[in-house]
């Protein structure tokens, strides 16, 4: 929940906010161009933010034929609620957003602009990656670190390390037999940042010690870092490292490498002795050593080494903006689960498709903060310590509210099971269930019973169950539980919001997970939607809307409606993407959900007269 002064807070409360102490405006801003619009101007305005998504419409007065004129697209727009309290005027900027469409329309008395609005989420619904992005089975970036790389389009700090210890005999290096010697081997798109090997020196060997990565397709130096002069190395063996200045990328055709140590210096009595095994220790890889003319690999021979490397940062979104990211909170897995191979990126999958499938290893959500930035939280889902309550009680303790609905249904899938792939050597299992994964009509099948299998590359049992717990707590969240409809505003209120509602007249209390915050204002009407869970595109708008009377003259605007419609047919046009994408034998799953959808009824209790010739009847007509 947003933090927000006590005095607002009251304020809030009182029925009396839509008289002279609202506040309200949207500044469009482009570059060192900026326009400000306040409440004189706006018309309507439908705001609405849910878990993956935040919108606007936006209804402006263009009396002054201005906005007619201008080329809004592309605008960043900042929409800021607030009241005049005992304080003075209290502003509360929403996350910003940008102008997708802009719509003049002009009428024999008045000249309206309509403008859409779309937040960090839906931007990044479009934005595609350029190319597919597989990491391999050592990658050890956590589930934080994928999510700085994606959303801030940075680099993580996560480093790995490759190492062959194995040694049991000593190769000499000096001037008048090797100059160079290491190990030839495949380094597949890494960024290497270090390098060691297992030293000593015999004798007093005197000269500069270089260590190199080197091409074995072009036999050039792809990078190189002096570590020292040979006397002071010890006489005992020990473990020698370089960072180099510029990690090196092995990549292409330059992923058969030799590392190796290069030194001239010495003699048969003083030279640099380097560890290595006289028996293979690691398959298709081998020691190999350079004096004079060509390289010798010696296919039974292995030298001990150590490399750290990077993996290759993701560039397939570079050609998108960067989002700030701040971890307000962290629960135990985001930074510490790795994903290795069982997570990847394809051909056009977006931004938005990849950050929603990295928070469904976590307990963790993504909030957009109004300081542009996403902010990571572990929100709270059950108990009695609510963020806030709503009631149809009067008073300063409560906001009370004009309706809500409920309704029940089963968490699907109810039963999720997390675990190794069957190729993988280690053999781990977790698994957490719905309380309605149990209910049965009394055979005891669990006919109620839906599972889901996740394979990801796990360390343990108990790190599978906490990733199933994490994904079936998303769930049960995501599963809505109900709506209200508040005559005001909260402007603390945010979506994962833990709220109840009180309701004496049925004797009950609902409580959960605010998954939709839609705001509704036109001169002399404003109302807040609150909705539990998951909520698709467009059906707050609509079951609002159902709910709400739109007096006047103009009665449900074209503006309204035509928002919506948008909406949908974006919706619409995203469920065709996904189809596009699915397998034949994924068909079916597609189809099975579209018949468990739901679609209600618009309820007109009288008759509503669009803006044109256009009438709907009521029902009792």
């Amino acid at each position: 929940m947003r933090d927000i002064s006590q005095s607002l807070l009251r304020a809030q409360r009182d029925r009396s906010i839509l008289g002279k102490n609202l506040l309200m405006s949207c500044v469009l801003t482009y570059g060192d161009n900026s326009y400000t619009y306040d409440k004189t101007l706006i018309k309507e305005l439908a705001y609405n933010r849910q878990f993956w998504s935040h919108t606007t419409n936006l209804l402006l007065d263009d009396t002054a034929k201005t906005l007619h004129g201008l080329d809004l697209e592309g605008y960043k727009a900042v929409i800021s609620l607030g009241l005049i309290t005992r304080a003075g005027e209290e502003w509360i900027a929403q996350a910003p957003m940008w102008v997708i469409g802009q719509q003049g329309e002009s009428y024999q008395d008045r000249l309206e602009c309509a403008l859409n609005l779309e937040g960090i989420w839906d931007r990044m619904g479009k934005q595609k990656a350029d190319a597919s992005y597989t990491p391999d089975s050592g990658d050890t970036r956590t589930v934080k670190d994928w999510l700085i790389e994606i959303i801030t389009l940075g680099s993580s700090s996560s480093e790995s390390e490759v190492t062959q210890e194995t040694v049991n005999a000593e190769f000499p290096i000096h001037g008048d037999t090797c100059y160079y010697a290491g190990q030839r081997l495949t380094i597949p798109q890494r960024r290497v940042t270090k390098l060691a090997f297992k030293l000593k020196k015999v004798g007093n060997p005197t000269g500069e010690i270089t260590f190199k990565i080197i091409s074995v397709d072009s036999d050039n130096d792809m990078g190189s870092k002096v570590w020292g002069n040979a006397i002071n190395l010890t006489t005992s063996y020990d473990w020698y490292e370089v960072t180099f200045d510029t990690p090196v990328f092995c990549t292409g055709t330059d992923q058969d490498v030799r590392i190796v140590l290069e030194f001239t210096g010495g003699d048969a009595s003083n030279y640099v002795a380097m560890a290595y095994n006289d028996e293979s220790a690691v398959g298709d890889e081998y020691l190999t050593w350079l004096y004079i003319g060509a390289w010798t690999d010696e296919a039974t021979y292995d030298a001990g080494y150590k490399y750290s490397y990077s993996a290759t940062p993701i560039s397939v979104y570079d050609d998108y903006p960067a989002y700030g990211i701040v971890w307000d909170e962290e629960d135990g897995l985001i930074d510490t689960f790795v994903p290795a191979d069982s997570f990847r990126i394809n051909l056009n999958d977006s931004r938005l498709q990849k950050v929603k499938e990295l928070f469904g290893f976590t307990s963790c959500v993504p909030v957009l903060g109004n300081d542009g930035l996403i902010h990571v939280k572990v929100p709270t889902t059950s108990g009695t310590t609510y963020d806030a309550e709503y009631s149809l009680v009067q008073g300063r303790d409560y906001h009370n509210f004009l309706s809500k609905k409920f309704r029940r249904r089963v968490v699907s899938p109810n039963y999720v099971i997390f675990k190794n792939h069957p190729s993988h050597s280690d053999v781990y299992s977790g698994y957490a269930s719905d309380d309605s994964a149990d209910l049965d009509e009394g055979s005891g099948s669990g006919s109620m019973k839906e599972i889901e299998t996740h394979y990801v590359r796990a360390t343990g049992n108990a790190e599978c169950t906490s990733l199933a717990t994490a994904y079936l707590s998303k769930l049960q969240m995501e599963d809505e539980k109900g709506s209200g409809i508040i005559s005001f505003l909260h402007l603390g209120q945010e979506e994962y919001d833990y709220v109840n509602f009180v309701d004496t007249r049925a004797g009950d209390e609902r409580a959960g997970n605010i998954g939709s915050i839609s705001i509704f204002y036109k001169p002399g009407e404003l109302f807040t939607h609150i909705g539990f869970g998951r909520t698709f595109a467009g059906a707050a708008f609509l079951r609002a809307a159902s709910e709400f009377s739109f007096s006047g003259p103009q009665g449900i605007t074209t503006a309204f409606l035509w928002g919506r419609i948008l909406e949908l047919a974006d919706w619409f046009q995203q469920l065709e993407d996904i189809i596009k994408k699915l397998k034949l034998e994924t068909i079916q799953t597609f189809l099975d959900l579209y018949e468990d959808a739901y679609f209600r009824r618009v309820t007109v209790s009288q008759e509503t007269t669009l803006q044109g010739s256009l009438t709907i009847p009521s029902e009792a007509a």
